[in-house]
């Protein structure tokens, strides 16, 4: 028996990381890319599987001033429009990501990653807000747990995605 879980075929992946990026839009994609990152996929020559694991130190330091951008005032709420359509894209992308990694459809893990971040989105701003308001919390101390839970559950995500055989063509060395 093994000692932890992976996540297959894809699809609850990549409702994982939607559900990320409907929180944190940059979380899902380093998530992704870091469980690329130690996989075959990280040497192949092309594809957007070797994308992510190549560029995975870029997303999450990306990820991580995210989570420090967040707290500044001038931010856009979460649901306006153009925040909303970046979390819904980088949500897609992540799940399509998570979806092929685990040799699912690319295009059901988008649409499944995209509909997860819309809910996260949402189901966050109204949390974050009734733990502010009802319980009078300092919302920066609700955005601090809310990032702790965004890290951990990014970091849980990471090393339980696994890149099956045949998920991407990878050439031989």
């Amino acid at each position: 028996m093994r000692d932890q879980q992976t996540i297959r075929p894809g699809y609850g992946a990549s409702l994982g990381v939607g559900a990320l990026a409907g929180l944190r839009s940059a979380s899902g994609l380093a998530a992704v890319s870091s469980a690329l990152a130690g996989s075959p996929v990280a040497g192949a020559a092309n594809g957007a599987l070797a994308l992510a694991a190549r560029f995975g130190p870029l997303l999450r330091v990306a990820a991580v001033g995210e989570l420090l951008l967040d707290k500044l005032p001038f931010m856009p709420n979460r649901t306006s429009p153009i925040a909303l359509a970046g979390r819904v894209l980088l949500g897609a992308i992540a799940g399509g990501l998570a979806a092929q990694s685990g040799g699912a459809n690319w295009l059901i893990g988008g649409v499944i990653g995209g509909a997860a971040a819309i809910a996260a989105t949402f189901a966050g701003f109204h949390l974050r807000r009734l733990a502010v308001t009802a319980l009078r919390i300092p919302d920066p101390l609700v955005a601090l747990v809310e990032d702790a839970l965004v890290v951990g559950g990014a970091s849980t995500l990471a090393r339980r995605i696994t890149v099956e055989p045949g998920a991407v063509a990878v050439p031989a060395a």
